[in-house]
């Protein structure tokens, strides 16, 4: 349960940079129910739209993290007590690498929040306590050295230092997870030396909360972890005992566990996951370090604080818990222009085809024309698609469909239950991401990407266009092949195809029509 203290933080004018990762979208959640100011800022903000119309006490900006906009953002910040600073580079920018890229945005934050009066900087770093033949992998030293960059201005920074994040959606849970699930065995790795003391994810959000208003913790480093402490393998066997309720032994592997390298491990995970390798790579480059608590245990500060961790055991039954009833508040995910978005994807789905291959791109489509007063049961309907209900044709097409994905290494069909009263751009379900979301009266939009193994790119678009002649329903299928095993691809599921969207889209009216003649009784 998370710990929030709205009476304390009710005079408190929250800002927080990287509010679409993780944790950030938690924090945003928390914060629209309650009587608190706060402004979040986003590259994109697609990824809150659903927030900010249901939620006045946010306020979004999607100012650029520049330099030449560091007097635009002290503007910006101006009147606001705390920043919460979440973000972290995964992969190397065009300019250069991640840790430079890291330090150059925690200094402009850091410039605008002295210029704007900012009294505390909340930072959520990474765990780690390097010792002799336990360095920290450059991922984690750079996190904490964010912390450096941040202070410089003399804005006082609280950072929390945590390990491995234990929750419903968090990039850690999943890898725990898959392995969990998937491996039969565990190999036994030479590489394997490091140590972690976990965190389940309410802990961290309650924790980051007292760090707002908590004095006792401002200007200082705070070490936030359960009181256990493992290797990362025996977390995978435990969720596999405790949650899966079977034996993962260590399988050695004499004469080869040497040869393993983190790059391989990351590249494994990724298959083995669908988390991108540009996840898993630094993830995995701890393996080997110390992300224990050292000298700077919450206690030192405050013995009365009131978050008390869970044990892991707990956390990852909790985890598991949220995930099967569908409570998952966030997922991991790089950020969204790198998920969903391409300029494929901007240059020419604005166009209305009326040729199967426009441009490199091949399409299927069908169509249907309905009454006005169907449109809302049928694009209600719509966004039901996925998860425990399905697509709308032969369930026994889509799990050959996501069984195959599943062992090319994609994530296949996961029955994932989703909230289908908000649709969110950037959430995942199954083998698709939500890429686009409209909802007005003359358009109705809902596409997705997928994620799943395919020689090239592909999308599933429904659309409903309000016209001078009535209201069409329209089914599009888009592939972007890549060579020519992407046309062998798409033109081998010809007939399939012609089969699938005509059944989906009648099956889609059906169903919508039957829930409307209920709701009318």
């Amino acid at each position: 349960m998370i710990i929030m203290n709205e009476e304390k933080l009710s005079n408190h004018k929250i800002a927080i940079f990287g509010s679409t990762g993780y944790i950030g979208m938690i924090l945003a959640e928390m914060l629209a129910g309650s009587s608190v100011h706060a402004k979040l800022f986003v590259r994109n903000k697609r990824r809150v739209k659903y927030l900010i119309k249901k939620c006045k006490n946010l306020t979004v900006t999607d100012t650029a993290l520049e330099s030449n906009n560091i007097g635009k953002l002290s503007d910006e910040l101006r009147g606001y007590d705390t920043v919460i600073y979440l973000i972290h580079s995964m992969t190397k920018e065009q300019s250069g690498s991640f840790e430079a890229q890291d330090d150059l945005l925690a200094s402009i934050v850091g410039e605008a929040s002295r210029n704007a009066c900012v009294k505390n900087i909340v930072y959520l770093s990474g765990l780690g306590v390097p010792q002799e033949g336990h360095k920290l992998s450059k991922h984690l030293a750079s996190r904490q050295h964010t912390a450096v960059e941040l202070a410089k201005f003399g804005v006082p920074v609280t950072e929390l230092r945590a390990g491995v994040i234990i929750g419903d959606g968090s990039a850690s849970f999943e890898i725990i997870r898959n392995l969990g699930t998937k491996m039969p065995i565990f190999p036994k790795l030479s590489i394997e030396t490091g140590l972690c003391q976990p965190i389940d994810v309410d802990s961290v959000i309650s924790y980051v909360f007292e760090a707002i208003h908590n004095k006792k913790f401002h200007g200082n480093i705070l070490e936030i972890g359960c009181d256990e402490v493992f290797k990362y393998s025996e977390m995978v066997k435990i969720f596999a005992t405790e949650v899966k309720h079977r034996a993962m032994p260590y399988f050695p592997l004499p004469g080869i566990e040497k040869l393993i390298s983190k790059g391989l491990i990351a590249w494994v995970i990724s298959r083995a996951t669908s988390l991108p390798v540009q996840l898993t790579k630094p993830l995995i480059g701890g393996i080997d370090s110390y992300a224990i608590i050292g000298d700077h245990p919450v206690k030192k500060y405050d013995e009365n604080c009131p978050v008390k961790p869970l044990t892991y055991s707990e956390a990852i039954a909790v985890a598991a818990d949220r995930e099967a009833k569908g409570q998952t508040i966030s997922l991991w995910g790089l950020p969204i222009e790198n998920q969903v978005y391409d300029k494929r994807e901007s240059d020419h789905f604005k166009f209305k085809y009326n040729a199967t291959e426009i441009n490199g791109i091949l399409y299927e489509e069908r169509g249907l024309k309905i009454q006005d007063h169907e449109v809302e049961p049928v694009f209600s309907e719509i966004k039901r698609i996925g998860g425990k209900n399905g697509y709308w044709s032969p369930h026994w097409l889509w799990k050959i469909r996501g069984w195959v994905d599943t062992i090319l290494g994609g994530p296949g069909l996961s029955g994932r239950i989703r909230n289908y009263s908000e649709v969110r751009e950037g959430e995942r379900m199954d083998f698709w991401t939500i890429s686009r979301y409209i909802d007005r009266a003359n358009l109705k939009k809902l596409r997705l990407k997928a994620r799943m193994r395919t020689p090239g790119k592909a999308w599933l678009e429904f659309t409903i266009t309000k016209r001078e002649d009535g209201n069409y329903l329209v089914l599009r299928a888009y592939f972007e092949p890549d060579g020519i095993f992407g046309y062998a691809y798409w033109y081998s599921l010809y007939f399939i195809h012609k089969y699938m969207f005509t059944k989906m889209i009648n099956t889609l009216y059906e169903k919508a029509m039957e829930a409307y003649e209920r709701k009318k009784l």
